[in-house]
């Protein structure tokens, strides 16, 4: 289990604000990075979730967690397309 601490210069707690690099998140990871992403509108920029798309929530963390900002993106693009029939 990976503890966070507020600590600026625990490189971990960076590195798992980095869209795409955190995988499978630890309900502690999760937290953390919820918490970060509440307080800092940039971050929630870089995370696709800025002013106007939609609440932040447990799901669209970890799927940005998991493939990347681009890469939920893309998902979401296959799944629209299988909804269509094409």
């Amino acid at each position: 289990m990976i503890v966070m601490s507020q600590d600026p210069d625990n490189r971990l707690a960076h590195k798992l604000l980095i869209p795409g690099w955190a995988g499978d998140l630890s309900p502690d990871e999760l937290a953390f990075i919820k918490a970060e992403l509440k307080k800092n509108r940039r971050l929630r920029a870089t995370w696709g979730m800025g002013r106007g798309r939609g609440r932040i929530n447990d799901e669209k963390i970890k799927a940005v967690a998991m493939h990347g900002v681009d890469g939920v993106a893309a998902l979401s693009a296959k799944s629209s397309e299988v909804e269509q029939g094409r």
